[in-house]
């Protein structure tokens, strides 16, 4: 697709908000997708690309995070398998199953578990994490079905990330960001592949789109460990409740 200099700003700024959105809290493809479908991009291929751009931000954040001391790779490969297997499975969904319904649902959520994520009493320091059997199994089956709505639509995928590590793995919200920029990042390569070979990219597009969600991912890791935890509670609060009142048809726009 070509797209003159005004479209290519657009796409650029949006991109670099929704990479420090992303990094910090979640939900920056609401933006993101919804200036893809601006520009003039069919849905598939919106979806497909939007992934692009996903991955540079989250492989960005993965080293700012790493440079500042944050262990993301640690946890997170063992927690990104079972995250894989649900992308690829919701990637290949996405070109059929409407999403109207779950987005409701994921709403509804998301402002009933903020409250716990915001005002978690006990965060751990990352290395005292040592689940029993039965945690390692369902934590497993959450980050599969969590994986399985990020290739499927990847909208909101960080909040439900954000609840899970720090509800049932119990890392402080900093922890938590590194660790769940890592695992997107991870499972968002393989849901990619499975847009690629049904040919859902436009890369023009996506190059630009990726540009500034990288700079963006860089920038919100940077932000994430030197504002500290109590920073981030705000503004995942502030997050949460601005998309879950999208989703839910409260703001027009």
């Amino acid at each position: 697709m070509d797209i003159t200099l005004l479209p290519i700003l657009i796409v650029f700024f949006s991109g670099l908000v929704a990479g420090v959105i992303n990094t910090l809290a979640g939900g920056g493809s609401l933006l993101t997708l919804p200036i893809l479908l601006f520009v003039g991009l069919p849905a598939p291929i919106a979806n497909g690309t939007n992934r692009v751009a996903i991955w540079i931000q989250c492989v960005a954040a993965v080293v700012s995070f790493q440079k500042r001391g944050i262990p993301c790779a640690r946890p997170g490969i063992r927690l990104s398998l079972p995250a894989i297997v649900g992308a690829i499975l919701g990637a290949q969904w996405s070109l059929q199953i409407p999403e109207d319904a779950f987005r409701k649902i994921l709403a509804v959520i998301m402002l009933i578990v903020i409250g716990l994520v915001v005002w978690n009493p006990n965060p751990k320091p990352i290395g005292s994490y040592s689940p029993s059997m039965v945690r390692k199994i369902f934590t497993a089956l959450v980050f599969f079905l969590i994986g399985l709505y990020g290739g499927f639509l990847q909208v909101g995928v960080g909040f439900m990330f954000t609840a899970v590590l720090t509800l049932l793995c119990g890392f402080d919200l900093v922890t938590t960001a590194g660790v769940k920029v890592f695992v997107i990042a991870v499972y968002t390569l393989f849901a990619l592949l499975v847009f690629l070979y049904h040919g859902q990219v436009d890369w023009s597009v996506a190059l630009v789109l990726s540009l500034g969600n990288g700079i963006g991912g860089w920038i919100g890791g940077r932000i994430a460990v030197e504002k500290g935890e109590t920073w981030l509670r705000v503004i995942l609060a502030v997050s949460v409740v601005a998309m879950a009142f999208k989703l839910l048809g409260v703001f027009p726009f």
